[in-house]
């Protein structure tokens, strides 16, 4: 089976050259800023920057008619090489998920309310937090585009932070290496971490199950209190940081230099400060993130509608861009987003798209995939939550489609090949159908940049007629 799939994307690879797109569109190490005054003017001018990390140079990619005024309610996930942002498009359309590829291309992703603190872990999980209901419980995204809930180390509840039940969290960052997510939050009261302080800010370490569902063992937590005997420290932006740390951002009331930029430890959750900024400006310290390609951070000052670099160790004014557009309104109560491109280990991408439709149960089978999409690269096709047994296609096509099919959509066409599988699990059992198809593509530099589009379809007599379709992946190789 595993030759015969190989052979299937090699042959549609060689039939598919006049697809040819880039993967993602992002250059790696650039900057972009998700802000209710992007174009500057005023707080209302909202929408997303790209940004230039050496000259500053800026370029409005999309003018949003409403954003989220809270944090990480953008991040760029590497799996799909998309930003994945909340907001309106226009002032006709509600506030919800969508994804952007790097020359402005925005799709929804069919996720209704409002999200903030996404944290995407590479592999096509992205963590996130509903703003609208802050008593909800932790979500995420998995890679075929389904929403599930982050649940307890027993996994028969939905996790909550111990003791901090329906406190508003102030982004969140997932680290491969300790597969956990370190969630920021405000001054708080005692009960946040065990004989801490009421005016420090706050990180919880949310260790995780293999699988990434449960969070599998204790939280611990650790504080930092930036401004002693304040209680206004708000955490702003997370990001990863030189020498395997985190990087957070911190924001306070007072325009005295102090040390709002700080490193995380993810192994031992120790936070230690990296550089210290003051005035001018600093009482508006709205975003900030690591920059690889300056080897600093750096640092949004809403209040000097300007975006400032320091090193490590440095303090004071620090080395402010020159930026040809506007970064804000010039205002001190604007809540932003600023992260770095970074593409991780591998420059091609996996995008779920579209619905699928059910078969028996209800169950919409789903598909995804898994590996490196480049040249000469190893692939892993996963198919689940179809009926036990059933025989199905796999259909690869040059483009992505939206047409009527047996009472469900086809969402790629025109079809190059398709392919005879059939899933294992329990015979006419709903959902207990399940397959993986290893596969690799051909190893031509040549083919860097083009697309393939896949979905599956199966027999189920438990369907409106008779098929069940998964939900589509564009597959980009970088």
């Amino acid at each position: 089976m595993s030759t015969t799939l190989r052979t299937v994307l090699c042959l549609c690879l060689l039939t598919s050259l006049a697809s040819a797109q880039p993967a993602g569109g992002f250059t790696a190490g650039d900057l972009f800023l998700y802000s209710p005054a992007a174009t500057g003017g005023s707080a209302t001018e909202k929408g997303i920057l790209r940004i230039d990390p050496i000259s500053g140079a800026t370029t409005l990619m999309v003018d949003l008619a409403n954003i989220l005024q809270t944090d990480g309610a953008i991040c760029y996930d590497s799996y799909r090489q998309r930003l994945l942002f909340c907001g309106a498009l226009d002032f006709a359309s509600p506030t919800e998920m969508h994804q952007m590829d790097g020359a402005g291309n925005i799709t929804q992703l069919g996720f209704g309310g409002s999200f903030s603190n996404m944290a995407p872990t590479g592999d096509g999980r992205v963590y996130l937090y509903r703003h609208s209901a802050p008593t909800a419980p932790f979500q995420y995204i998995d890679a075929a585009n389904q929403m599930h809930v982050l649940m307890d180390a027993a996994g028969s509840a939905p996790f909550f932070v111990p003791g901090v039940f329906g406190y508003p969290f102030r982004g969140m960052i997932h680290d491969a290496g300790e597969n956990a997510l370190f969630v920021a939050a405000s001054d708080g009261p005692a009960t946040m971490c065990p004989g801490g302080m009421t005016d420090a800010m706050n990180v919880f370490k949310l260790p995780l199950s293999a699988d990434g569902t449960r969070v599998a063992g204790p939280v611990t937590c650790s504080q930092y209190d930036v401004h002693v005997g304040d209680d206004n420290e708000r955490p702003v932006d997370w990001s990863r940081g030189p020498g395997g740390k985190l990087m957070l951002v911190v924001d306070t009331n007072s325009g005295a230099q102090m040390e709002r930029v700080l490193l995380v430890d993810p192994v031992t959750l120790v936070i230690t400060p990296y550089a210290a900024n003051g005035n001018p400006g600093a009482a508006a310290t709205n975003g900030g993130c690591y920059s690889s390609a300056l080897g600093k951070a750096v640092i949004l000052d809403t209040g000097a509608n300007v975006l400032i670099a320091y090193g490590q160790g440095e303090t004071g004014a620090g080395q402010a861009f020159t930026t040809p557009g506007e970064v804000s309104g010039g205002g001190s109560n604007e809540t932003a987003t600023l992260l770095q491109i970074d593409h991780g280990a591998c420059d091609g991408a996996f995008v779920p798209y579209g619905v699928g439709l059910a078969g028996s149960g209800g169950r919409v089978p789903t598909l995804s995939l898994s590996g490196c999409s480049v040249p000469g690269g190893s692939l892993s096709v996963h198919i689940a939550d179809v009926v036990g047994g059933a025989p199905g296609l796999m259909m690869v096509g040059s483009d992505a489609a939206n047409l009527p099919f047996k009472g469900g959509t086809l969402l790629t066409s025109p079809l190059i090949l398709s392919l005879d599988i059939v899933v294992g699990g329990t015979p006419g059992v709903a959902g207990a159908g399940s397959l993986d198809l290893p596969a690799s593509l051909p190893a031509d530099p040549l083919l860097s940049g083009f697309s393939l589009y896949l979905q599956t379809g199966f027999q189920d007599a438990g369907a409106a007629v008779n098929v069940s379709l998964s939900n589509a992946v564009e597959l980009d190789i970088g």
